[in-house]
């Protein structure tokens, strides 16, 4: 259920920045422009607060989603996507409070922010935060980490000639051996006339026809 409803509220987020009616709107080129050499590949956290103080709550809601490691992985975002929606109630001030804790917080993205307003939210203000996942510097800590092993994928290289080189280790006594591979019989249509192009009958395979043994 608690990832059926984190999946509803993304694509309600989404829905939002997409509209053209907010406070303050963004368009699918700011979010393409942010994620963009990414593949697609983001995180996206969706949080609700209520109360007094609600940009520095809905900060601390922020920065403590389990999807965000304590907020490590914010302060190496390059881009940062924020829907915001609350009821009338929420005012610019507190709009720009918020702002000023997101830049304090990834002093490196370049954020990109949406403001709607819904009045079914009465006192609460909500936030939906995407922001392109950071391969490369987790990476690179990955493989300064004690006990994890970074794996390089070998490359096959041709030789001069286009053939694969043997390998050192091949077994000596392994030898390849011919398939028993006939023709077959047409049946009925072996009094048919034969398809010819080219002078070359196609209904006979080709490693018969150019004598190819297959091992």
């Amino acid at each position: 259920e608690a990832s059926n409803n984190h999946v509803l509220e993304s694509l309600m987020g989404f829905g939002r920045l997409m509209r053209s009616d907010g406070t303050l709107n963004i368009d699918f080129a700011h979010v393409r422009k942010i994620i963009s050499g990414q593949h697609g590949e983001s995180f996206l956290a969706t949080v609700e607060v209520a109360g007094d103080a609600r940009p520095r709550a809905l900060m601390d809601a922020i920065m403590k989603h389990p999807f965000l490691d304590g907020g490590r992985y914010f302060q190496k975002a390059r881009g940062v996507i924020i829907s915001l929606v609350g009821s009338e109630s929420l005012s610019m001030d507190e709009v720009q409070e918020f702002v000023e804790y997101i830049k304090s917080a990834a002093p490196v993205a370049q954020l990109s922010l949406g403001v709607h307003i819904d009045e079914t939210l009465a006192n609460c203000v909500g936030a939906m935060v995407m922001f392109p996942y950071p391969d490369t510097a987790l990476r690179e800590e990955a493989s300064d980490s004690p006990g994890v092993k970074v794996l390089q994928v070998n490359r096959l290289k041709r030789t001069a000639n286009d053939e694969l080189p043997l390998s050192d280790s091949a077994d000596p006594g392994f030898s390849q051996q011919q398939l028993p591979l006939v023709s077959i019989s047409k049946g009925r249509f072996d009094k048919g006339e034969p398809n010819l192009h080219d002078g070359k009958d196609l209904d006979v395979p080709t490693f018969l026809r150019q004598n190819i043994i297959l091992t």
